[in-house]
């Protein structure tokens, strides 16, 4: 009985990484067109949903939860699914004394069904950007460049706070758009995968002090910052950033939002900010 139970573990855990592999190799290619993004259709749910904020404190609140309820089984509905096929895929194979066509097909169709999930190529593209401007001294360039990852403005950065403005979004991505996203995968499936890149939207668009210091509430991102300190992402660059005596990302003075750690854009969600166009 043990030996059996082992066996199902590792066949489980060789059908994950399988899965994720396939990923990893369909993220070489690029992301899927916007039409088809999952990302961008969180977008744009979140987008319609925003349009019915009520206006008061609490009822901002309390919608925030709605929101978040409302939206999350456009997230986890279709993961299901796509999940639920390829399971019965890979037993129907089996029965049919197939094995390793039922464990091709379900490594293909997981997937394909994580890949729009997480972003390694336009993470490293993004940074790539950046550095082959600064090394070219092209200034301007660099700060074009960093729309990727920094949201804030961008036009007063020197070359030495656009590096690492550009450093710490990508240390920051690397936990948001890559470790979490196939951690979740990892420990829940497809369903965990998309439930964490909804909320992650959802962090990206109205997870902000200000304008949605109460409608965005529920979704600041809390986790993913939980999440970080977890790994130990990030420790290192601000300690050192402390011992040298300044804050790579302190933009100029006039802004009230409070949120300036907030200067990277999420990499999944350029995908989704470009189709509709709508910066965060």
């Amino acid at each position: 009985m043990k030996l059996s139970k082992q066996k199902a573990r590792r066949r489980l855990a060789l059908e994950a990484g399988a899965a994720v592999l396939v990923a990893l190799g369909l993220d070489i290619l690029g992301e899927p067109p916007a039409a088809w993004h999952p990302v961008v259709w969180y977008g744009k749910l979140i987008q319609r949903l925003e349009l019915a904020t009520p206006g008061g404190r609490i009822p901002q609140l309390l919608y925030g939860v709605v929101m978040l309820a409302l939206a999350a089984p456009a997230a986890f509905l279709p993961a299901a699914i796509v999940q639920r096929l390829a399971k019965r895929v890979r037993v129907e194979a089996r029965q049919h004394g197939c094995p390793s066509s039922g464990f091709i097909l379900y490594a293909l169709m997981e997937g394909i069904g994580l890949k729009p999930f997480f972003a390694l190529r336009m993470l490293a593209d993004a940074g790539r950007s950046v550095r082959l401007a600064l090394e070219q001294g092209n200034l301007p360039a660099a700060q074009h460049a960093l729309q990727s990852l920094v949201s804030r403005e961008r036009s007063e950065l020197t070359a030495e706070l656009a590096g690492a403005a550009a450093i710490e979004s990508l240390a920051e991505n690397l936990s948001d758009s890559i470790i979490a996203p196939l951690l979740y995968y990892t420990l829940f499936g497809l369903r965990g995968a998309a439930a964490y890149r909804l909320f992650n939207t959802f962090d990206s668009m109205v997870g902000y002090h200000g304008r949605y210091e109460y409608l965005g509430r529920a979704s600041d991102g809390r986790y993913c910052r939980s999440f970080r300190r977890a790994t130990g992402e990030g420790r290192p660059l601000q300690a050192r950033r402390q011992r040298q005596g300044h804050h790579c990302l302190e933009y100029p003075p006039g802004r009230a939002d409070g949120v300036e750690h907030r200067v990277r854009r999420r990499l999944p969600h350029s995908t989704m900010q470009n189709a509709l166009e709508a910066p965060v």
